[in-house]
């Protein structure tokens, strides 16, 4: 059996670096490391030998620790040194995807993957680069298991008929709108897509 680290976690009510170093001295014989860590509080490291059981670790250990630094705890956390080495070893960064890659994966292509991404149901890149936009890998599989495909072009839907010279004539909708204007060339009604210039 390896030897327990221990690491406690306490509110950062504002503990400067001389406090912490000393903190760090009179846990000396602990081989203590404290850090404070952004947005969780000053975490304290310890070691302890292996022949100590878990009460006798919370018993000992933490009331010793708790004695320096004159405060309880607000988290604990108990490992081997062998389960907290693999801990320290493992990826911090997840894995990244590249749009060529999301592209692979969905089996679309990379302008459409840029297309989904301006939907609600796909996840937000965690950083635009100059290359390019990545994505966590693992969030990307997330919505390729849960994105429902559907193929082809979605469907207009028909907001109106006209008469023609060949019989009714159905007015679809685009995403942009569409209108209904007489060409001034013709004279004939025409249905033109309302993104586009309003000249004949």
């Amino acid at each position: 059996m390896a030897d327990w680290v221990v690491t406690l976690t306490f509110n950062d009510d504002g503990a400067n670096i001389e406090m912490m170093d000393r903190w760090e001295r009179e846990l000396a014989a602990l081989d203590a490391s404290i850090a404070r860590i952004p947005g969780e509080g000053i975490a304290v490291t310890v070691y302890a030998p292996e022949h100590l059981r878990l009460m006798d670790l919370t018993d000992k250990i933490v009331g010793e620790v708790c004695y320096v630094l004159q405060a309880d705890p607000i988290g604990a956390e108990f490992l081997d040194e062998v389960a907290y080495a693999r801990r320290a070893e493992a990826p911090s960064m997840p894995e990244l995807m590249s749009a060529a890659e999301i592209a692979d994966l969905l089996g679309v292509t990379r302008q459409r993957v840029h297309q989904l991404r301006n939907t609600n149901a796909f996840p937000a890149p965690l950083a635009d680069l100059r290359g390019g936009a990545v994505w966590d890998a693992a969030a990307v599989r997330k919505f390729d298991s849960e994105w429902t495909r559907t193929p082809g072009r979605p469907r207009a839907s028909v907001v109106g008929v006209m008469s023609g010279k060949m019989g009714p004539v159905k007015i679809r909708a685009t995403s942009a709108g569409t209108r209904i204007q007489r060409s001034a060339k013709t004279g004939r009604l025409v249905a033109r897509d309302s993104s586009r210039s309003r000249t004949s």
